[in-house]
């Protein structure tokens, strides 16, 4: 039997990784920036954050709740600090981002273990050596696989719910700015109206005392008002500006969000054909093939899946330490580097 075609070792990588030379897991685009940005932004805001209405304190008080939910660079530093060997537990953390970040760092494991095992097959073992270690290959693609599910179902989920909280904000955050211009132009008509009543008082002659009372007491009475309006829309102003940078960076939401779904469902599949396609070699090949150094260097195309699968390693690693990190510049620079 001839299986000189088709079971490479580094099958994962290609669903993975991003072309060209650098080490970038295929969703870390720019979107991924933004949308961790967006996270950073949301827990930077004072807690709790009063809105000036409470339509617009609802809709913010739910996409920070499915913030929470989804995770943040934030969480994992506090989850990393809580128990240093948190990535090396079995059980992943609750959130999708820690949940991310631990299953990748299992994937830089798995990426170590098969480089480590590729030597025992590209050295002309016995047969039942070479089967056991594929399908000990296969068993720990099987698992990786199985670890990622958790995490597809996750984002499936947060996805819709993130996107539809998201737009409520930015419809409350669109009837605040109008409400903002509406003060703005009660202003503008107060300040006229104070200007225009003291233009009056100024030509009425010192005779006219009682008119010139009353027209200070309207002005008085609209300065008054003025006052309060100015002070209204200063804080209206203020808390638009406070959310302006989320909402801007809530534009990149979907993109991120199907960048994500994309690579773990890609993901998955390509774990399992890893898996079953060496499982399905340990239990065809025939015993001469398995011992035959050029068959299986050539079968499992060895050469090219060792630096495959060092690749995935590093970028593996490197998000994981980035992901622990609160300076979502950094996700950025690792994309600017790359390009």
């Amino acid at each position: 039997m001839d299986r000189s075609a088709g079971f490479n070792l580094a099958v994962p990588h290609a669903a993975l990784m991003k072309g060209g030379a650098s080490d970038r897991l295929v969703f870390e685009t720019r979107a991924w920036a933004h949308l961790t940005s967006y996270l950073g932004q949301l827990e930077s805001l004072p807690s709790p954050f009063v809105t000036g209405a409470a339509e617009w304190q609802r809709a913010l008080e739910a996409v920070r709740a499915e913030a929470r939910r989804f995770g943040s660079p934030a969480q994992a530093r506090q989850w990393g600090r809580a128990r240093p060997d948190a990535l090396m537990d079995e059980t992943p953390p609750p959130t999708f981002y820690g949940g991310l970040t631990w299953w990748l760092a299992r994937v830089q494991a798995a990426a170590t273990t098969v480089t480590a095992l590729q030597g025992p097959l590209s050295q002309g073992r016995s047969a039942d050596e070479a089967r056991q270690v594929l399908r000990q290959l296969g068993s720990l693609a099987e698992r990786t696989r199985g670890q990622m599910v958790p995490l597809l179902d996750a984002v499936k989920a947060a996805k819709p719910a993130m996107l539809d909280a998201h737009r409520e904000l930015e419809r409350a955050c669109g009837d605040a700015a109008l409400a903002l211009q509406r003060l703005q132009e009660q202003c503008g008509g107060l300040q006229a109206r104070v200007e225009e009543l003291a233009r009056q008082s100024a030509k009425l002659g010192v005779f006219r005392g009682n008119k010139k009372q009353q027209l200070l007491h309207e002005s008085q009475q609209a300065q008054a008002e003025l006052t309060t309006r100015q002070a209204e829309a200063e804080r209206l102003r203020e808390q638009l500006g406070a959310i302006e940078a989320i909402l801007r960076e809530g534009a990149w939401l979907k993109a991120a969000m199907d960048d994500l779904t994309e690579f773990l469902e890609t993901s998955r599949a390509a774990w399992s054909r890893f898996g079953s396609g060496l499982q399905q070699l340990a239990v065809d090949a025939a015993q001469d093939q398995l011992t035959d150094k050029a068959w299986m260097a050539k079968a499992l195309e060895l050469p090219d899946a060792a630096a495959q699968w060092e690749s995935l390693g590093r970028a593996a690693r490197a998000f994981s330490l980035t992901a622990l990190s609160d300076d979502a510049s950094q996700h950025l620079t690792r994309m600017e580097d790359a390009r």
